[in-house]
């Protein structure tokens, strides 16, 4: 496990700068957090903080602790710089594994996103809403009003649910998420693949469902030099007339575009559907 932990966290965490009465030690809180939220059994917060307290601490040999509360007041302000940081050393560590990055000269990328519940506090409100993102029209414009009145008071008390839309990238090779982004249940998925293109590799290559399909979302990929392979349903229509195509493997591969500079289909795009796709890792609320 500190095998782990020492491949996780980048030796940028132990010299992270907090403000001078911080007491716990960066590498150590990043650690703590991990070991909360994402490998201690189910159970109360107070329990999953304290349990995590213990592990760290004996694998760092030290006696620190920390009540829930004060874990979550050190994260509220310097959680994020902590997620990007660890994020940033899980890509580069990834990008190390000889065999395990690239197939074919391309980093296969899975892309899906999922909708969850939320706690419905005034923050989460605030950023993740429907009512807070209320869009009204008028005759002349449309515009934002937070807190308009709805026709019924179940259309308020819906609107005012917390429900978080995550947009996450998988390395298909491996299973592990590289970049994920959290909006609000009236966000847009495709619109969150443009925002984190520029966090990608070069040869990166899009893989996804019909979810994905879109001019502006497929001319921004064509515009970051990657490439993407999306499947498309029986109700869309393709323009004619505009490159060559091939089929590989039964399915039908388009060469304009989505290829390299010389206009060819990158290698191996056909052999991704033997790939491991991360089915339902993703939690989703029914």
């Amino acid at each position: 496990m500190k095998e782990v932990f020492e491949c996780l966290l980048p030796a940028e965490v132990s010299t992270f700068v907090r403000h001078g009465n911080a007491k716990l030690e960066p590498s150590w809180l990043a650690a703590v957090a991990v070991t909360c939220w994402g490998w201690t059994p189910l159970g109360t917060l107070n329990d999953r903080v304290a349990m995590a307290c213990s592990v760290v601490g004996s694998l760092w040999n030290v006696q620190t602790t920390v009540t829930r509360q004060g874990l979550l007041k050190v994260l509220a302000g310097n959680g994020e710089a902590l997620v990007e940081m660890v994020i940033d050393q899980l890509a580069a560590t990834l990008s190390q594994l000889k065999g395990s990055w690239s197939r074919g000269g391309k980093v296969n990328v899975a892309v899906d996103g999922s909708k969850l519940k939320a706690p419905r506090t005034e923050a989460n409100q605030r950023r993740f809403a429907a009512a807070a993102h209320k869009q009204v029209k008028t005759r002349s414009k449309t515009r934002k009003r937070p807190g308009q009145p709805y026709k019924t008071k179940a259309d308020a008390s819906k609107a005012s649910t917390v429900q978080v839309l995550m947009t996450v990238f998988w390395h298909l090779n491996t299973g592990l998420p590289l970049r994920w982004k959290l909006t609000g249940s009236t966000g847009s998925e495709r619109r969150s693949v443009q925002d984190m293109l520029d966090q990608l590799p070069v040869n990166a290559r899009l893989i996804g469902d019909a979810e994905y399909v879109g001019y502006p979302l497929w001319s921004a990929i064509i515009q970051s030099r990657k490439s993407f392979l999306f499947r498309v349903g029986s109700n869309i229509t393709l323009l004619k007339n505009l490159g060559r195509y091939r089929r590989d493997a039964g399915i039908r591969l388009l060469l304009a575009g989505v290829g390299d500079e010389t206009g060819a289909a990158a290698p191996g795009a056909a052999s991704v559907s033997d790939s491991q796709w991360p089915q339902d890792a993703l939690p989703r609320d029914e």
